[in-house]
């Protein structure tokens, strides 16, 4: 979206730079579902979009763990059932 960009601060935490966007440092390119519930953000190119992709990972060892089968179905779970959050339909 920005040829070449003028960047004081940078992050992996969407955290931050949400913060860091509320603070007025600048702006940022957050998941809709934390930018959409902040009153204090005003979205820039509405009708533009980017999609992520969210990975989990483990040791291969773990793989055959009832306890992380137990997390990796309540997590797809979770993420069909908010689809429409997730991708700013909502």
């Amino acid at each position: 979206f920005c040829r070449s960009p003028r960047v004081v601060f940078h992050s992996t935490s969407v955290i931050a730079q949400q913060e860091a966007a509320r603070s007025g440092l600048g702006i940022a390119v957050l998941p809709c579902y934390m930018a959409e519930s902040d009153p204090d953000l005003v979205p820039l190119l509405p009708d533009e979009s980017i999609e992520r992709s969210y990975w989990i990972s483990t040791r291969r060892e773990l793989h055959k763990s009832v306890r992380l089968r137990v997390v990796w179905d309540y997590v797809v779970g979770l993420c069909e059932a908010k689809q429409g959050l997730l991708r700013g339909q909502s």
